[in-house]
C-alpha cells in the first residue's frame, strides 16, 4: 500500500462503491422481477452485512448471512414458494462462484 498513489487508492475505492450500488441496484430489479416490493433500505442492510460477512471474517460468511437475512426481512410467509427456491438457488450459485 505505500507503493500506491493516493490517485490510484482512490480509483479503487470509487470502483468498489460504484460496483457496491450496482450490486444494490441489480438486486432491487431482480426482487422487481418476481413482484416483490423490497425498499432500499433492505437491500442495503442485506447487502452491506454480507460484504462485512465476506471480507472480515476468515471464512466466507456473507453468503450464509445473505441468506439468513433474506429469509427473515424479505421473504415472508405471503412470498411464493417459487420465488423462494429461485433466491435460494441463485445465493447458493453465488456461494459456490465465489
Amino acid at each position: 500500500l505505500t507503493q500506491l498513489s493516493y490517485h490510484t487508492i482512490f480509483i479503487i475505492i470509487t470502483i468498489r462503491i460504484v460496483n457496491y450500488f450496482f450490486y444494490m441496484i441489480i438486486s432491487k430489479i431482480y426482487f422487481y422481477s418476481f413482484n416483490e416490493k423490497v425498499d432500499l433500505f433492505r437491500i442495503t442492510i442485506i447487502s452491506a452485512s454480507s460484504f462485512i460477512g465476506s471480507y472480515f471474517t476468515p471464512f466466507k460468511l456473507g453468503i450464509p448471512i445473505q441468506l439468513y437475512l433474506m429469509k427473515n426481512m424479505i421473504l415472508n410467509s405471503k412470498t411464493n414458494e417459487r420465488i423462494k427456491h429461485i433466491i435460494l438457488m441463485k445465493l447458493l450459485v453465488q456461494y459456490i462462484i465465489n
